[in-house]
């Protein structure tokens, strides 16, 4: 009996209790439910986007790009403004200064000269600083030497004689005396080396006479590039002796071309109408006129005469 106690009571203790592993519907359904709204919870936070502190970034970063686009613009008005204001002031010293301001005239050339506020234009500020200059200012008066080109310093000699300028004639003696000793070959011969040896932003001409002239067949002064020296040279080998000596023809064309330097080379006396013709021509006296008497020195006084009022030199050139 005592055993069959014991029996009922460990068969009761052990049906009464619940398993470890084991769970009530109840309870699985309330877990179930439990990690739905966990999951639902996890999925609204990731559906609703940037977190907080990423929208305050955010709101700074456009805040800051539109301040930078009011920035642009407020600097664009800016310019737009100045742009205006220095068209207003160009226009207003135009104004001024056609109505006879003088100091605006003034002002309004330089601003050509330099290319300030405006498009640089020489003959605008050559415009504004000349009238200035004719109602006797004295800085127009100045700076209209800033548009004066100085004239290149290279220039040409001939028989040891310089020129000046860049425009030069050469007139030579191609008398039938010329042909004596070969004086004409050798003139010739110093006219091309002259030649060869002029600057490239030189322009020349050249005339051979006797009782009349001979020009060389161009219809202006040539500038003394390669091709046209080679072509001179050639036509200058070309010439032949004529008659008599009078050079009046050919320095009444060689002033009509308002040159810088004309060489007068020859062996022997002419008229004083050659002298007259030089006056005339050079009345200025803007052109250096050289002289040479070349292997004769018989017209030596008039050739020297010549040279000395025109601001040249005379040279006798003996045989050799």
């Amino acid at each position: 009996m005592v055993r069959l106690a014991w029996a009922i009571l460990l068969l009761f203790a052990f049906g009464c209790s619940k398993p470890d592993a084991a769970t009530s519907p109840a309870t699985e359904k309330i877990s179930n439910r439990r990690v739905e709204i966990a999951n639902a919870d996890a999925n609204i936070v990731d559906a609703s986007g940037p977190t907080v502190e990423e929208r305050i970034a955010e709101g700074k970063g456009l805040a800051n790009e539109a301040q930078i686009k009011r920035q642009k613009t407020a600097e664009e008005v800016a310019n737009q403004a100045v742009i205006f204001a220095e068209k207003a002031d160009v226009a207003g010293l135009t104004q001024k200064a056609q109505q006879g301001d003088v100091q605006a005239m003034v002002t309004l050339g330089a601003l050509y000269f330099e290319g300030k506020q405006v498009i640089k234009n020489p003959m605008q500020a050559q415009r504004w600083w000349s009238e200035a200059a004719r109602k006797g200012d004295k800085v127009a008066a100045q700076n209209l030497q800033l548009l004066v080109k100085p004239k290149a310093d290279k220039s040409a000699s001939f028989l040891g004689l310089e020129g000046k300028g860049l425009r030069f004639v050469f007139i030579i003696d191609k008398s039938a005396s010329m042909w004596l000793g070969g004086r004409f070959v050798a003139a010739q011969k110093e006219l091309i080396k002259t030649l060869r040896s002029l600057p490239e932003e030189a322009v020349f001409m050249i005339y051979f006479f006797d009782d009349g002239a001979e020009a060389m067949p161009v219809r202006q002064m040539l500038p003394a590039t390669k091709h046209n020296i080679d072509w001179a040279c050639q036509w200058v080998l070309n010439r032949e002796l004529g008659g008599g000596t009078d050079p009046s023809q050919a320095l009444t064309w060689a002033f009509n071309l308002k040159p810088d330097t004309i060489w007068l080379l020859s062996d022997g006396d002419f008229s004083d109408e050659s002298a007259r013709v030089v006056a005339t021509g050079n009345s200025k006296k803007e052109v250096r006129v050289h002289t040479i008497a070349f292997h004769n020195d018989s017209g030596k006084v008039l050739l020297e005469r010549i040279a000395r009022a025109n601001g040249g030199q005379f040279r006798f050139v003996p045989p050799q």
